[in-house]
């Protein structure tokens, strides 16, 4: 009896959250055939999809912002009608369809012309979309020769050809002469009293006059049908007979022009049948792109990764259940995030904790997950890694069968039965309350040999359970995660958050205490425990106490690494800044230095040159040693200033 897993998932209540964001009909059959069938051919074609998912989220966010004239108009799917029947029943030579099938047609042809030009605008931005719009079909001339002929009311045009045109001049031609008769027949009798009112009417496609029953006998004419009372009837006279005649051929005219208007239009539909299929499918599949766009950006979704099963893990950071999230949103509150690692030769998680304390939501959340994965949704979570699953399995809830007589427990076992029997390396099991509705010795020997049996298969699995005897082996055993959900013993209350490396207390009798449980009950109670259910407890509680100072301890210590880490930062900004300050320094006390040597050094030049030029032939020799003796002084001056100046940098 292997179960619907997507059913035991409820990934129906995630298919129902898109719904939320899809706006035709062709959109709501997207995600009716997504709950048919949830899972993608392949990991290629789900990336493929989630990465065209992410362009429609990003053009979604651009066209959001300030920049949004720059930005092509987001497809819109509001007023798209199903014409997927009308399209099958072209492929059928000789049918012809009725006016208001062939202006949704029309109508969503040129919706997807539209769509398709905005899709080809960028193909470097989004090639996912740009190859979506190029495979859809280019039918602007068969939209452009039977646009206008259909009006929004489904009549069909005077435009739509000559011959309807013209006759629809003489019908109203026609319709004068039958008014301008029975005109003059109302005044003929209006004295006499004959008239039940003074106006014309329609009975069998015929123009009438109201008339006083007592006077039928009386008018030449037809009679068309009397009044419910039978005081009335509608006499057609003889006058406007030959003329009400004219009008009927007339108007048979029209319904036969438009009947071969639309054979005609309906015929050129049916040439291109293929190309219109094609277009309304790639009209439905890009309407529940951006159902998932707009579910991504609404949701704050990562777009998750696959990796094969042998490689593969099973990694989610800061994961939330999309269903609880939206629940929780209405009273503006978000659930509380979950993070998992699973990978090489760990690839089992037992979880165990108090009742209501999360348990169930832990396991639905990373089946759900992964099922939304490998059907190209985006998931809740800052970031999420699977294998690709060949299959997922769940066995989640303790629903008996009475159809099959089976008890909660028979119907437990035969879906764990079915469940063993179909899974494989690369599958993921869902088992929620392993081995309960029976005694617990032998419902904790049945888990333990079923974990065994599943970690020799290969695959993965998450499984949640209450029963010592399996917290008390996972602990031990080699290739299981351990994990609990938080429970406060101060406040005895649960907080929701997945913590692993550590088994769960399920706090029952404190739990029972909380709720209301009379206190000598829970007295009693705890006096009746066995004492070595109290040591599994003792040792469960020691390990938590454990695992809370390890935790303790680890968030101290990314507390600090995050702390010297801001130090260091603010350390390098602070020498950069001054490094930048000294070099400024240094430069302007070089340009001041250089201003100032560039003048003395003009002076003692000019000075020498001048005590050369005035001295003799003779006392020339002494004035050049002197001024060599000054220039050698000007040495010696330049390195005091430049020491000065460059303090210990001065060579």
């Amino acid at each position: 009896m292997l179960s619907n897993p997507y059913e035991a998932l409820e990934f129906g209540e995630v298919a129902a959250l898109l719904r939320r964001y899809t706006f035709s009909p062709l959109g709501f059959a997207r995600i009716d055939d997504l709950i048919a069938n949830p899972r993608l051919e392949s990991a290629d074609v789900a990336s493929d999809e989630l990465s065209t998912v992410a362009e429609c989220a990003g053009w979604l966010r651009a066209a959001e912002r300030a920049d949004e004239l720059e930005t092509p108009p987001v497809p819109r799917f509001e007023g798209i009608a199903d014409v997927r029947e009308a399209v099958r029943r072209l492929s059928t030579e000789g049918i012809v369809l009725d006016a208001r099938e062939i202006r949704e047609i029309l109508d969503l042809l040129a919706a997807a012309e539209v769509h398709r030009a905005a899709l080809l605008k960028d193909p470097a931005a989004r090639p996912g979309l740009h190859a979506r719009g190029s495979a859809v079909p280019d039918l602007r001339i068969l939209v452009s020769e039977l646009a206008g002929k259909i009006l929004p009311n489904d009549e069909i045009s005077s435009l739509a050809s000559t011959a309807l045109s013209r006759t629809r001049r003489f019908i109203e031609k026609q319709r004068q002469v039958v008014e301008t008769s029975l005109e003059r027949f109302v005044r003929k009798y209006a004295d006499s009293g004959a008239l039940q009112d003074r106006y014309v009417t329609m009975r069998n496609g015929r123009t009438v006059v109201p008339i006083k029953a007592q006077w039928k006998s009386r008018i030449d004419g037809i009679v068309h049908g009397a009044s419910s009372t039978g005081q009335t009837v509608f006499v057609e006279p003889l006058d406007t007979i030959v003329q009400n005649n004219r009008l009927v051929r007339l108007r048979e005219d029209e319904q036969a022009e438009i009947l071969r208007i639309l054979r005609r239009m309906s015929a050129r539909l049916r040439s291109e049948r293929s190309a219109i299929a094609a277009t309304v499918t790639a009209v439905g599949d890009l309407e529940y792109l951006f159902a998932r766009a707009r579910f991504c950006v609404a949701f704050d979704c990562c777009l998750p990764r696959f990796r094969s099963p042998a490689e593969g893990r099973v990694s989610i950071r800061e994961g939330r259940h999309p269903v609880l999230q939206s629940l929780l949103s209405k009273v503006s509150r978000r659930p509380v995030p979950m993070t998992v690692h699973l990978d090489g030769g760990l690839r089992t998680m037992i979880v165990s904790g108090p009742n209501a304390g999360g348990k169930t939501v832990v396991l639905k959340t990373i089946g759900v997950l992964a099922a939304m994965a490998q059907a190209g949704i985006p998931v809740p979570a800052e970031s999420a890694e699977f294998p690709w699953f060949d299959r997922i399995l769940a066995d989640i809830g303790d629903a008996q069968s009475i159809s099959e007589s089976l008890s909660t427990f028979s119907a437990h076992v035969s879906r764990l039965t079915a469940i063993l029997q179909s899974a494989t390396r690369g599958s993921l099991v869902v088992l929620d309350e392993l081995g309960t509705a029976t005694d617990p010795e032998d419902g904790g020997a049945l888990a333990i040999a079923v974990v065994e049996r599943l970690q020799a298969t290969g695959g993965f699995a998450i499984i949640s359970t209450h029963l010592p005897e399996l917290k008390m082996y996972g602990s031990g055993a080699g290739g299981i995660l351990t994990a609990s959900m938080g429970f406060d013993e101060a406040r005895l209350s649960v907080t929701y958050r997945l913590q692993t490396g550590v088994p769960g207390q399920s706090a029952g009798l404190d739990m029972a205490e909380r709720f209301g449980m009379p206190s000598e009950v829970v007295r009693r109670a705890r006096s009746l425990k066995g004492r070595a259910g109290e040591q599994v407890e003792q040792f469960l509680s020691e390990l938590r106490r454990q695992a809370g100072r390890y935790e303790t301890l680890a968030s101290e210590a990314r507390a600090q690494a995050r702390e010297f880490e801001a130090r260091k930062r603010e350390i390098e900004d602070q020498n950069a800044r001054r490094s930048r300050e000294l070099r400024r320094e240094t430069e302007a006390r070089i340009e001041e230095l250089a201003r100032k040597l560039e003048k003395r050094f003009q002076s003692a030049l000019d000075a020498a040159v001048r005590r050369v030029q005035s001295a003799s032939g003779k006392a020339r020799r002494s004035v050049r040693r002197r001024a060599a003796q000054s220039l050698g002084g000007f040495r010696r001056a330049v390195r005091g200033d430049v020491a000065s100046a460059l303090g210990g940098r001065a060579a």
